[in-house]
């Protein structure tokens, strides 16, 4: 069994040590506890909560909030919405590049 620690967690997945914290807080994954000389627990990462991890970054990425990852499965519906919000966005995106470069192009 591989583990990982926070720090390389973090930084596999472009993440901060806080965005991390943050997901476990909130009951997205939860690490194994070591103890340290100091008192402290050190967070580690098996493979398996590395997945999970990947999975939730992926569902961030896509759009969707940390209450709807936490609720569980994702439904196709959901997908399907989210699908439109993103192609709305993109529209919206597509006319301020068209409005930029027309700008660009008129202060020459």
């Amino acid at each position: 069994m591989t583990v990982y620690t926070i720090r390389q967690i973090a930084e596999q997945f472009g993440l901060t040590l806080r965005a991390l914290r943050f997901y476990e807080q909130r009951g997205l994954f939860r690490p194994h506890r070591s103890g340290s000389v100091s008192g402290s627990q050190a967070r580690l990462y098996t493979d398996e909560t590395r997945a999970r991890i990947a999975e939730v970054v992926e569902l961030r990425r896509l759009g969707f909030t940390v209450a709807e990852i936490l609720k569980g499965r994702i439904t196709r519906k959901q997908y399907a919405d989210q699908l439109e919000l993103v192609k709305e966005q993109r529209a919206e995106l597509d006319e301020v590049i068209a409005i930029l470069k027309a700008r660009l192009s008129n202060s020459r």
